[in-house]
């Protein structure tokens, strides 16, 4: 697992070299674009999984890259919303090719049998994960 692990690390730090985006970056900006109600920074922490801490601070940064812009509801002065700027409407679909080109290449020698099984497998490793991330550590202490 270590040398996948390492293999998408490399694409992600390519692919931020060229975009100029990281990975979950481009994913908030495709949940963005595809999605049919109003976004604000809770709706996106919810799509993603990502800490609603960890999300603002991407969508700040989204925001100086120009990508993203937030505006206060009108309605309830509480809520963000975001939007997508031209800027990211031109440079989504370049990045969605790269991830498809990415995914397709990464299958394409597997049959659906194998793709099917693994993504399985991937379900199960990533729910163990999950656990592990929540279990393993709690109650010890910090190292001496």
């Amino acid at each position: 697992m270590r040398e996948v692990f390492r293999a998408m690390s490399s694409f992600e730090t390519a692919f931020e070299k060229v975009y100029r985006i990281t990975l979950n970056e481009a994913m908030i900006l495709c949940i963005l674009k595809d999605a049919t109600e109003r976004m604000t920074a809770t709706n996106l922490s919810k799509s993603t999984d990502l800490s609603p801490s960890h999300t603002s601070k991407m969508l700040r940064i989204l925001e100086e890259k120009g990508l993203i812009t937030r505006q206060q509801d009108m309605e309830d002065r509480r809520v963000w919303r975001v939007y997508p700027t031209e800027k990211m409407q031109e440079l989504l679909p370049c990045v969605r090719s790269v991830m498809r080109e990415w995914n397709e290449y990464l299958l394409e020698e597997l049959s659906e049998e194998e793709r099917e099984t693994l993504v399985q497998l991937l379900e199960k490793v990533t729910k163990r994960a999950n656990e592990a991330a929540q279990n393993t550590l709690s109650g010890r202490d910090k190292q001496p």
